[in-house]
């Protein structure tokens, strides 16, 4: 009998026996559903890529059993273990955290060296400039007019400094390479075996030529890549030998980090208020002044 493991934006996944079942979901003509399987095929063909690369990869990948074009249904091996999230991180022992980010440093190079990387042609500061209006152009001092009052001080001090350093002089994207990315690096795409202490790495459909700080920079509330387990990642991807020399700055992360994840929580915010949420002002801000307290 399956059983429904989760329902995503653009498709539902079920678990039968040893199969994990991934459906599409809309209808036929719109674009999410009917571009469902290109863009998994897509992910297949990385896979595929790195497997015959020759470079350490560190997780463990997805296996393709079947894919079904006319009922837009995926099928893989199932994996084992459960979600890497923040906290079955912070229960491992340091020998664990240690592999865990060495694992990932591979992977994430393995990415990287799979073609010459390229300038990147949207940085980091024009992506954030998209969110800023003529009327609005600060960015920290929207958010922090909403949450006057509930944010803790610390945490306002970290979105000004995010804040000054993409306006500043000290930013620069010379950096800033495009390359092969996953995209989408978060607690549901990161699978965690604790007995063979493996973690494995899946939905690679997001996978393209893009800006290689966005595998570092947390876009939502259940990204990993947040305080100890990526500066440890950092580290690690950065003294790797390479083919093609691409190094990350933590310190760019860092503040990318807290400007990526204020843009996230206003725009939870917006969304609650259009839904009539007002209670969840204060839930909002203890989550973020949660989330920052790890920076």
């Amino acid at each position: 009998m399956k059983k429904r493991i989760v329902r995503g934006r653009r498709s539902v996944v079920y678990k039968y026996g040893g199969i994990i079942i991934k459906k599409a979901r809309g209808k036929p003509g719109t674009n999410d559903y009917d571009n469902y399987i290109k863009h998994q095929v897509s992910g297949y063909e990385v896979i595929k890529r790195l497997l015959e690369s020759g470079e350490p990869l560190g997780v463990g990948l997805p296996e393709l059993v079947s894919i079904n074009a006319d009922t837009r249904e995926i099928r893989e091996r199932l994996l084992p273990g459960v979600k890497f999230t923040g906290k079955l991180y912070n229960s491992l022992s340091r020998r664990s955290k240690e592999k865990a980010a060495q694992d990932m440093a591979e992977f994430l190079n393995a990415m990287h060296q799979l073609q010459e990387p390229q300038r990147a042609g949207i940085t980091l500061r024009k992506y954030f400039n998209r969110f800023k209006t003529v009327e609005n152009p600060n960015l920290d001092a929207e958010i922090i007019s909403e949450f006057i009052g509930k944010l803790s001080p610390s945490s306002l001090r970290l979105i000004n400094a995010a804040e000054t350093y993409f306006c500043d002089c000290a930013y620069s994207s010379r950096d800033e390479a495009a390359a092969i990315t996953h995209h989408d690096l978060r607690e549901d795409n990161l699978i965690y075996d604790k007995r063979s202490r493996k973690l494995f790495v899946i939905d690679f459909e997001g996978a393209s030529l893009l800006n290689i700080y966005w595998n570092f920079i947390p876009r939502s509330p259940t990204s990993v890549f947040i305080g100890d387990f990526a500066r440890s990642v950092i580290e690690r991807y950065n003294a790797l030998n390479k083919k093609y020399p691409v190094l990350i700055d933590n310190n760019k992360i860092k503040h990318a980090s807290v400007y990526s994840m204020t843009i996230e929580f206003f725009r939870l915010l917006c969304r609650d208020n259009i839904a009539g949420r007002s209670p969840s002002l204060s839930f909002r801000a203890v989550q973020f002044d949660s989330l920052l307290e790890r920076f």
